[in-house]
């Protein structure tokens, strides 16, 4: 089976390595996801969504392999150096990511927290075969540094990690699993838990097509 081929991991599906031919991002979306104790219980949750550049309408996306490694290597934004959060109405659950305009999304873990994407595997696999509809995974050191397309080796640290969005359907929602390592220390000896969160990335409303970006899409 070649490389690109989607080959289920954990009940869930590889990623395409390439990009769509001709594919223009409109902009860069960073979420957060992060975990709090509750009454025993671990609740993990993303953080609101926000997007560079703020205007997409009139300004340019930033450089995603720029932008990317500045987080991995600086960490997530201060709350005074963030743009203005995208709305979350359409959220179903605290670990939605919602989209409306093709994208990059940059995933980073909340680094006060033991754990980082799982090193044995790709850090995001999708619940279903979309196609191209996401795409170009990539794994991020905390240096920045690009890692295997395939996820991590077990030595490396990742805890950001990007992908394409390339299309969604009006109303469209897609299922996703994002697979962690939970970094323990019991009694002096190193274990890593895994584990697997389902969120979903789900379109806003309108929908958009995977190529033709110039015309404005009519569901």
């Amino acid at each position: 089976m070649s490389d690109d081929a989607h080959r289920e991991i954990d009940r869930g599906y590889r990623m395409p390595r390439d990009l769509p031919e001709g594919w223009n991002p409109k902009e860069v979306l960073l979420v957060q996801l992060s975990a709090d104790y509750d009454d025993g219980r671990v609740i993990f949750s993303a953080s609101d969504v926000y997007p560079y550049p703020e205007d997409a309408t009139t300004e340019s996306p930033p450089d995603i392999k720029q932008f990317s490694r500045r987080i991995a290597r600086d960490g997530f934004p201060n709350p005074g150096e963030l743009p203005n959060p995208r709305p979350s109405e359409s959220k179903y659950g605290p670990l939605d990511i919602v989209v409306d305009k093709p994208c990059y999304i940059v995933v980073c873990l909340n680094t006060d927290i033991r754990w980082r994407f799982r090193s044995s595997g790709p850090a995001i696999t999708t619940k279903k075969d979309y196609g191209k509809d996401n795409c170009y995974l990539k794994h991020l050191n905390p240096e920045g540094a690009p890692l295997s397309d395939h996820g991590p080796g077990n030595s490396d640290i990742c805890q950001v990690v990007y992908f394409a969005v390339t299309r969604r359907g009006y109303r469209e929602r897609q299922g996703f699993n994002f697979h962690l390592d939970l970094l323990q220390n019991d009694s002096g000896t190193p274990q890593v838990i895994e584990i697997k969160l389902d969120p979903d990335v789900p379109d806003d409303g309108g929908g958009f097509p995977m190529l033709d970006w110039t015309s404005p899409y009519e569901p």
